[in-house]
């Protein structure tokens, strides 16, 4: 799997208005929100998939949001360089893994990184492929979309 993705032209205006999706145990509402880094997918098909599989509930519980990233991290490489410096294997662990350890999360906010978009392995088969969203503080980056 090539995990290296660039986005040449990434800006937070291309995304202002792009409804992404949180497959999880429950719908989440703004005041559900903390300070933690949460994972997001632009495919809905993916986090209906994640909800149901990960979670082990027979229906999908996904939450709408939109997300404000302004310095996402897109290229593996760097991850994989903070990786190696903190002493985790990166050949051993998928970027969701890796960038889900608060010590890489505080190395890649000294960096100026907010959030990063990285390729990850989906629950729809073995061999899905998708773009992960992820926001480094969902309490200040996820702006809930309420039905």
């Amino acid at each position: 799997m090539n995990y290296i993705k660039t986005y040449e032209s990434f800006s937070n205006e291309s995304t202002a208005d792009k409804v992404f999706f949180h497959g999880g145990k429950k719908i989440l509402h703004q005041q559900d929100l903390k300070s933690e880094v949460m994972y997001f997918t632009d495919d809905i098909q993916q986090a209906t998939a994640y909800s149901i599989q990960r979670h082990g509930s027979g229906t999908a519980a996904i939450t709408k949001a939109k997300l404000t990233m302004k310095r996402p991290l897109v290229d593996f490489s760097i991850l994989q360089d903070i990786a190696e410096k903190l002493g985790i294997d990166a050949d051993n662990y998928s970027p969701a893994e890796i960038i889900e350890q608060p010590m890489v999360i505080s190395e890649l906010s000294k960096l100026g990184y907010d959030s990063a978009i990285l390729q990850d392995f989906g629950f729809i088969s073995d061999f899905d492929e998708f773009d992960a969203y992820v926001v480094f503080d969902a309490k200040k980056q996820v702006d809930i979309v309420e039905e």
